[in-house]
């Protein structure tokens, strides 16, 4: 964050804040400017802008706030649901596994009782 001057024709000096922000589907980053105010020509003290209001009213208004939670709610109940249905696939797996290591056991102990029979 910087703070950065620009002087116009009118000699009036205006202040902004210069926040770098990334862009990833450009892969680069570019400044986004906030107007601060003005500098008094004569005491070279920041004259602050008007504000409108926008910006703060969106921000403290209850549903603004509401909507980020309840976005926050929903994600934690679909990770707790995936969680559950990941531990019971680990289970299935396990148990497959047992299987599969009894059936092996018993296609080897059945090879061997063919290789007696047949030698």
């Amino acid at each position: 964050m910087s703070i950065t001057k620009v002087r116009s024709k009118n000699g009036q000096v205006y202040l902004y804040e210069s926040t770098a922000q990334w862009v990833p589907e450009l892969k680069q980053s570019r400044p986004k400017k906030r107007y601060l105010g003005r500098l008094d020509p004569e005491t070279g003290k920041l004259i602050p802008a008007k504000s409108t209001g926008k910006s703060r009213d969106a921000a403290a208004s209850p549903d603004a706030a509401a909507a980020p939670l309840e976005e926050i709610r929903q994600l934690k109940a679909e990770n707790h649901s995936l969680k559950e249905a990941l531990e019971q696939a680990n289970q299935e797996i396990s148990r497959l596994s047992s299987a599969l290591a009894q059936y092996q056991k018993a296609v080897a102990a059945i090879a061997e009782q063919v290789q007696k029979l047949s030698g």
